[in-house]
């Protein structure tokens, strides 16, 4: 059995406020979207007139969780919810859920940032829930 090894508060401290400056410079449920709609035309014909279903892809969460050694692993939620339209009756929408869990990475190298750290790790989340989400919705 082995000891959980928790956070330092003021490495919390630091995150917190690294987060609020990465969170200020861009927006994650839009960057989300657009590579999931660009995964999305690599399957399917996406179109603008009536179609057969819409897709909405909502972000729900988006969180860390602390790993042994001073690591914390990303965590991202994404709602998935289908919509039958068109001339498919009154069909009802049916939601479902993706997770993506990061591999443990060292909390400093979130709060120090080099190099486009944060945005590397946020992009591939991004690649990763956009591949299941497609995935998913082509079975």
């Amino acid at each position: 059995m082995g000891a959980v090894r928790r956070v330092p508060e003021e490495r919390i401290a630091e995150l917190a406020q690294k987060l609020a400056q990465i969170r200020d410079a861009h927006d994650f449920e839009a960057e989300l979207l657009a590579v999931v709609v660009a995964r999305a035309e690599r399957a399917w014909d996406i179109v603008e007139q009536e179609p057969d279903r819409t897709i909405d892809v909502q972000l729900e969460s988006m969180t860390f969780t602390a790993r042994a050694g001073d690591r914390i692993a990303l965590n991202m939620t994404t709602r998935i919810t289908v919509t039958p339209g068109g001339s498919h009756g009154r069909a009802r929408s049916q939601s479902h859920r993706v997770h993506f869990t990061g591999s443990p990475i060292y909390i400093d190298s979130w709060i120090q940032d080099e190099h486009g750290f944060a945005e590397k790790n946020l992009n591939e989340s991004y690649r990763f829930l956009a591949e299941n989400i497609v995935i998913g919705l082509s079975d």
